[in-house]
């Protein structure tokens, strides 16, 4: 399966962004907020939708996208072609 990724490089923090007062935890870091907030506000985006925007709001961060020569086109395939709501 084709996912879109952050990675830290050897030289860089990946630092956590979302704190859970709840919890008393860090949630998770800025890119992992970015493709969740993404994905959920444009449930019907393509994953180079989604792509850009992450590569675009999470600065210092090296977004790329794995396997996507098995995965199908990237400008009409979206997460919505792999999940389905629950109803």
């Amino acid at each position: 399966m084709s996912k879109i990724q952050r990675i830290a490089g050897p030289y860089e923090q990946s630092f956590a962004d979302s704190w859970s007062n709840e919890l008393g935890v860090w949630m998770c870091d800025r890119f992992s907020r970015n493709l969740v907030g993404h994905a959920t506000e444009s449930p019907d985006g393509t994953y180079r939708d989604l792509y850009l925007y992450c590569a675009q709001h999470t600065l210092g961060s090296h977004v790329g996208i794995y396997n996507y020569e098995n995965f199908g086109n990237l400008y009409t395939t979206g997460p919505k072609d792999f999940f389905v709501r629950k109803r």
